[in-house]
């Protein structure tokens, strides 16, 4: 995959993200992991590898997030 196509993906997965955060009361720290990379979509100049693994973790913790999210909402 090109890295082009890598940002766009970073971008649009980080959009994922902020409507998560918009809608749903996440805990504090639930992205703490992708936080930590410090890697944003726009910041192209890093390569494709380290915009990949933002990728990954970001995706991990987004998972992580609504797993917990629909576990709180099945105990209500």
């Amino acid at each position: 995959m090109r890295k082009q196509a890598l940002v766009h993906i970073h971008a649009l997965i980080s959009e994922i993200r902020a409507f998560i955060m918009e809608r749903e009361s996440v805990p504090m720290g639930a992205f703490a992991t992708y936080d930590q990379i410090g890697i944003l979509p726009t910041e192209i100049h890093y390569n494709k590898r380290k915009h990949k693994e933002s990728i990954f973790t970001l995706l991990e913790d987004i998972l992580m997030s609504l797993e917990r999210l629909s576990t709180r909402n099945l105990i209500r």
